[in-house]
């Protein structure tokens, strides 16, 4: 008798962790700059430098960038700005989880606040959504066949899972050169907002090929008055994804860094040499199918079984929706009239999905921030958290999966229909991994002692059975140390037959040889 061993890929672990965290910083106004009158704006990127699995706990650390933007005490016509920098450490429990499992980690900032404490400080704190995937595989050997001994009933199963291949986190840099306008009288940039947005991305040769555009907002000072500049810059990144191939099923994330730009003017065009760090993660993962033994036994000699409870995973990669969020703010602003809108922001959440009726169901809120200028000439600004739904169609069958979810502003911008309302439209783009786990029992290793056979002494040479629901010939066969032919043989029934009801079948008593 020979076994007929695979290796197949199991999960052990798979688990998304979705954390927040803060990072406050108490900021002093410096010397250079004026008094605070109030604050327009603070905006905040974040960048996860490390994480790392220890003692059932994933650690994250890294570090954010505050942008505050203000109107001085003397000047309520004009902007301010402060840089910040600071490290933020924040921990989760992951029960059972060791330092040898994988771990995937992105960051990103979902709202910021500010608190003036007084003329000359102030306290920020951005609001950090911290999310990793934990998780661990291994190589089970299962039974495909055995060979050499027709004694041995088998039934086989055919299953399905999605193997990880490779996964891969790395960074890589575009960089690109803005012209603004010609005759714009450019003086300072006040903030630089920067997206990303994977318009294509394929496997060619165990490569990955990403190809997108960074959209930028630059809102500035020029002309004597706030001004944006909007542009995109293309890029095309290859990175290696060994194993991986054209019919791998990806799943990848991307999200902006770090971003640093250097000003220049010649003959009074104003060009800037802009620098912007992409943190991305990769997975690639194979569909494969085996045909292996999911039972056995032997009806004439006594047996040893080993079954390795294990979990066979399929990844789905829902095809991301694209939503339009549309909402006004700025009508209770009371006697504060809009004369001109300058600049907006945005930070999207969202909650835990829901799966209901073969959709994914995504419920967040947006935080809005508009600059505008009312009519005396002062820079104010408004804040609203715009709540959003999005209904994202999901094969069926998913109800026992966890979804990864990731959402990203594509575009935003403004109306100002009144100088009340500012009607204000962000495009979301919402990606939806699901990842569901079945259990099965994996038989690993079958012996046989043809030394102890089965003591049939005591079984009459045919039992009468009234078939039961339950019951199925495999289960006759076994109970009664025979097989599925042999009592098929004797009722005049094929082993693919279903027992006939209401009739009696009889088992005859099996003889070794």
């Amino acid at each position: 008798m020979e076994l007929k061993l695979k290796d197949i890929n199991v999960c052990e672990y798979n688990k998304i962790i979705n954390t927040n965290c803060s990072a406050e910083a108490d900021i002093i106004v410096p010397d250079t700059k004026p008094d605070i009158h109030s604050i327009l704006c603070v905006n905040s990127t974040c960048n996860l430098e490390e994480y790392y699995i220890r003692k059932d706990k994933v650690i994250f650390a890294g570090n954010v960038k505050f942008n505050i933007m203000y109107v001085g005490e003397n000047d309520k016509s004009a902007i301010y700005t402060i840089d910040y920098s600071m490290p933020f450490n924040h921990q989760c429990d992951v029960p059972d989880a060791g330092e040898d499992y994988t771990c995937l980690a992105m960051c990103s900032v979902s709202s910021t606040d500010f608190k003036v404490k007084n003329s000359r400080k102030l306290l920020t704190k951005a609001n950090l959504a911290v999310k990793g995937q934990i998780m661990k595989h291994s190589v089970v050997k299962a039974l495909e066949a055995i060979e050499g001994e027709d004694s041995v009933p088998c039934r086989q199963k055919s299953v399905k899972s999605d193997s990880l291949i490779n996964s891969k986190e790395f960074k890589f840099n575009v960089s690109d050169t803005i012209s603004f306008p010609t005759g714009e009288d450019f003086q300072e940039i006040y903030d630089f907002s920067i997206g990303v947005n994977v318009e294509e991305i394929k496997t060619v040769n165990n490569k990955a090929i990403i190809k997108g555009m960074l959209p930028a907002k630059i809102f500035y000072m020029g002309a004597g008055t706030p001004c944006v500049y909007e542009t995109e810059c293309s890029f095309t990144e290859i990175a290696d994804l060994d194993m991986a191939n054209s019919e791998s099923v990806l799943s990848s994330h991307f999200s902006v860094s770090d971003v640093s730009y250097e000003i220049s003017e010649n003959d009074g065009e104003v060009t800037i040499d802009l620098d912007v760090i992409i943190k991305s993660c990769i997975k690639a993962y194979e569909t494969m199918e085996y045909s292996l033994i999911s039972d056995m036994y032997s009806p004439d000699y006594q047996y040893n079984i080993s079954k390795v409870k294990s979990k066979l995973e399929r990844y789905t990669h829902i095809t991301p929706s694209q939503i339009t969020v549309k909402d006004v703010i700025g009508s209770n602003m009371g006697d504060n009239s809009i004369a001109k809108v300058h600049y907006m922001t945005v930070y999207p959440s969202y909650e835990k999905p829901e799966y209901e009726n073969s959709t994914v169901v995504v419920c967040g809120s947006i935080q809005t921030v508009v600059i505008y200028s009312n009519h005396d000439g002062e820079i104010c600004s408004i804040q609203k958290n715009i709540p959003y739904k999005a209904e994202i169609p999901a094969p069926d069958n998913l109800s026992d999966s966890f979804f990864d979810v990731v959402v990203t502003p594509v575009n935003y911008g403004y109306v100002l229909s009144s100088d009340k309302d500012i009607q204000v439209r962000t495009v979301l783009r919402i990606s939806v991994d699901a990842y569901t786990g079945c259990n099965t029992n994996i038989i690993s290793d079958f012996t046989l002692d043809k030394s102890n056979p089965i003591d049939k002494s005591s079984q009459p040479g045919v039992v009468v059975c009234y078939p039961s629901e339950n019951m199925s010939l495999w289960d006759y066969a076994v109970k009664y140390n025979t097989t599925c032919q042999d009592i098929a043989s004797v009722n005049n029934m094929d082993v693919n037959d279903p027992i006939p009801k209401g009739s009696p079948i009889l088992i005859p008593k099996r003889q070794i040889g």
